[in-house]
């Protein structure tokens, strides 16, 4: 059938994109939907993001409602209108999208997190997917999309820089690089399940923290910091001697080296004590033995400088000024 006006021609390739793109969100803003953003919509997105990081409890992120800057525009019909920015009780807050149109890509960017639970998947693997078909999405786009959906399930994965460095926050300057080259950053999916809940379970509370129903980057990061500050705090003494148990020598070389807390937690820590992940499972009796191997090994690292201390002052006392009792 022919067409005899560019109306009809318009409407005929929109009829043909659908089709072939059935998956693409609807967005119509001719700033962002482009191979390209420009440069002030770059700079538009970034102060967007930080309104973001500073205002998220906030209606309108805090703009001024007489004013109607680029990043307000984008704000309004992107993360507004979309769902994305929505009022919960007294406070505004990230969400997942509410229209239609993005539930395909958003569902897609969930399934691509849960596939991460049993290993790390690089960001431009989603990236890659959905700007092809069904999706489409172009890049000016994506540049929004992206750090949007790793910001709304931000508490539910860890991010990796290069494949091992453990990434603790989102950051604006970190989402302008994971942009840029999504192939050095890669997220984990926190596996929550089972023996993983009671294990985290059992740490914090060798910590005298609060249990948890979940895990998630804020809990994982405080539970992980204690044991990183013990290791700060000790004498040099303490960092280096072989003085001590080899299970304590491993379980002080696994905390310096504790750069993914979930490893650590899950794998590092207990191997370092011969115990696996799937021994603490199947027996309860044998998670307890860790816990307890745990805190003894904790204890002999923290007291073996002081322990060196007295066998010092018992020789002096003893072998040096013959001293038979301690002075008091």
């Amino acid at each position: 059938e022919l067409v005899s006006n560019w109306g009809e021609f318009n409407s005929y390739l929109s009829q043909v994109v659908s089709r072939i793109y059935p998956q693409a969100p609807h967005y119509a803003n001719e700033m962002v939907n482009k191979t390209r953003l420009s440069s002030q919509i770059s700079n538009a997105r970034r102060i967007l993001f930080t309104n973001l990081f500073d205002k998220e409890s906030e209606e309108a992120l805090g703009y001024e409602a007489h004013l109607f800057p680029p990043d307000k525009t984008i704000y309004l019909s992107l993360f507004k209108q979309k769902g994305f920015h929505q009022k919960v009780g007294e406070n505004w807050q990230l969400a997942e999208p509410t229209d239609d149109t993005f539930q395909p890509i958003w569902q897609e960017f969930l399934a691509f997190l849960e596939a991460s639970k049993q290993t790390k998947r690089p960001l431009n693997e989603f990236v890659d997917v959905v700007s092809s078909r069904p999706f489409k999405v172009k890049k000016g786009l994506m540049d929004f999309l992206l750090p949007l959906f790793l910001l709304v399930k931000r508490e539910s994965f860890a991010l990796y820089f290069e494949g091992t460095r453990f990434i603790p926050n989102l950051s604006g300057d970190t989402l302008d690089l994971l942009i840029r080259k999504p192939q050095d950053y890669s997220v984990k999916a926190f596996h929550v399940e089972g023996v993983r809940l009671e294990v985290f379970n059992h740490y914090r509370e060798l910590l005298s923290q609060a249990t948890t129903e979940e895990l998630s980057t804020k809990s994982f990061i405080s539970t992980i910091i204690p044991f990183l500050t013990f290791y700060k705090e000790l004498k040099p003494y303490a960092k280096q001697t072989s003085g001590i148990t080899k299970e304590a020598q491993r379980l002080r070389e696994a905390i310096t080296k504790a750069t993914d807390p979930e490893k650590s937690f899950f794998e590092d820590f207990p191997q370092a004590l011969g115990f696996s992940l799937s021994e603490l499972n199947d027996s309860p009796e044998k998670l307890e033995v860790y816990f307890e191997q745990l805190r003894s090994c904790i204890k002999e690292i923290q007291t073996c400088y002081d322990i060196l201390l007295e066998r010092f002052e018992e020789y002096i006392r003893k072998d040096v000024l013959g001293l038979k009792a301690s002075v008091e």
